[in-house]
């Protein structure tokens, strides 16, 4: 059966949203350090066993402690540091960050294979690096959220509040509640690296899966927030099933 996003069903969610301008969940961290897609990295004590030391210095040069770095089930380990100007960020595929001020662990959810790095700010541009992300234990999943259901159908500006709990699974709970349109299945995405710091869920009804989801860990509390419309899925028809 062929995956098509409805009009009927597109009606349905859009029900629930706004436009752009209205107001939204509570902002998720992301790569940019601006809300909506990518994700911030995981920052940890500032020492971890096997994390692959990062420095940018007064010139925008980056250097690095090793030519590999291992995956680890929370992403890929680096130790950060910075002689650089304020305002100066570390670069790599799925976004940057500002760097800090004092050396920090990131836990980056890059996959296996190679990883530019880089540092810059609005003046200057360093030259990329390129490292090995090595994986032996088989943490990072190829998967993705079209594989359960859930290719991007619609990108709203969501207009219902985010679900917060002890757990992961009180959180999207909560977030459910939210929704007019009734939501009552729940699965977890397994993309990517089994423990990174942002999960990836997908919510529907009993027949179609409806919205993805991210969870995360902020303030001591697990929070779900919507991320996008699903193109509409029999649950039978995705890798959950």
């Amino acid at each position: 059966m062929a995956r098509v996003m409805t009009v009927a069903g597109l009606l349905a969610v859009a029900a629930l949203v706004t436009g752009c301008s209205g107001a939204g969940p509570d902002e998720v961290p992301t790569a940019s350090g601006m809300p909506g897609g990518g994700v911030e990295p995981q920052v940890t004590p500032p020492s971890a066993p096997g994390a692959l030391e990062v420095h940018c210095d007064e010139n925008f040069v980056l250097t690095v402690s090793a030519q590999t770095v291992q995956a680890t089930a929370a992403g890929v380990p680096l130790r950060v540091s910075s002689a650089a100007p304020a305002g100066t960020y570390l670069h790599y595929p799925a976004g940057g960050d500002e760097l800090p001020a004092e050396p920090s662990v990131w836990m980056l959810e890059e996959p296996p294979g190679e990883l530019a790095l880089s540092c810059s700010s609005l003046d200057a541009e360093g030259a990329d690096v390129v490292v090995t992300v090595v994986d032996p234990g088989g943490h990072w999943s190829d998967a993705t959220a079209e594989d359960f259901g859930c290719a991007v159908g619609g990108m709203p500006g969501w207009a219902i509040e985010g679900g917060t709990g002890a757990t992961p699974e009180e959180a999207v709970e909560e977030l459910m509640g939210q929704f007019a349109e009734p939501m009552e299945r729940a699965e977890r995405a397994w993309v990517g690296y089994p423990d990174a710091a942002v999960q990836t869920w997908i919510l529907g009804d009993e027949r179609l899966t409806k919205v993805s989801a991210m969870v995360y860990e902020a303030n001591g509390e697990y929070q779900a927030s919507p991320d996008y419309i699903c193109v509409e899925t029999p649950w039978e028809e995705t890798a959950f099933s």
